[in-house]
């Protein structure tokens, strides 16, 4: 991985989590103070600021695309630096189908606000619970993709530096990796398995971009 590439993963790890949860929060706000999570009540929520709501999920989608990049390129770094790439192969192919799904997610997301101004609200309600499935479906595969690349970033020959934040980023991605999955089995929305398995990840890659921007620090301090 290139200088650039490193500081796009090290940034992209530390601030797309604030912006995905922060923004992803304004615009589902009402429906969950309310403790109404029934998906009719949620697509009106989305339809009643449809022009902020539709500019928020458009930065989302490129907030999680950063996201999903970064580990995309880590996995792919971690196979090429390891004895034992099969991990690290792997992980990488399943986060390029979490893109294509979380893309398709706010798409779909995106494409009820019309549907519910042009009166179809019927049909805005089946397109938002479609996007709901695949996103249960996005837990299953990122659960997988973390608990692989956690495996890989051990494996690896330069490994994450110091030691101990090897520690935290790969068992913190074992750990989250497994709620994730057992949530996206557990087939329920908005469970609090399923937010913790999200949070915890989400804090372990700001733990991780920040480990990767203070080693990207010091070899630019070394090379100057």
């Amino acid at each position: 991985m290139n200088f650039s590439q490193k500081w796009f993963t090290g940034l992209s790890l530390v601030i797309a989590p604030f912006l995905v949860n922060v923004l992803w929060g304004v615009v589902e706000g009402s429906s969950a103070d309310a403790g109404n999570y029934a998906f009719s009540a949620k697509v009106e929520t989305y339809a009643k600021a449809a022009t902020t709501n539709t500019i928020l999920l458009c930065i989302i989608l490129i907030s999680f695309l950063c996201l999903g990049l970064s580990y995309l390129f880590q996995a792919s770094d971690a196979s090429k630096d390891s004895n034992n790439p099969l991990f690290g192969k792997i992980s990488s192919k399943i986060w390029l189908v979490v893109l294509a799904i979380f893309t398709g997610v706010l798409s779909l997301q995106m494409s009820t606000i019309g549907l519910y101004e042009s009166g179809k609200i019927q049909e805005a309600t089946t397109v938002f619970m479609i996007s709901e499935m695949l996103g249960s479906a996005a837990f299953l595969l990122i659960g997988l993709a973390l608990i692989f690349l956690g495996k890989a970033l051990r494996d690896a020959k330069n490994k994450l530096q110091p030691s101990i934040l090897l520690h935290i980023v790969s068992f913190g991605m074992l750990i989250f990796g497994i709620v994730l999955i057992i949530d996206a089995f557990s087939m329920g929305y908005y469970s609090v398995l399923g937010l913790i398995g999200w949070l915890g990840w989400h804090l372990v890659s700001i733990i991780f971009g920040v480990g990767i921007l203070r080693a990207n620090v010091g070899e630019w301090k070394d090379g100057k």
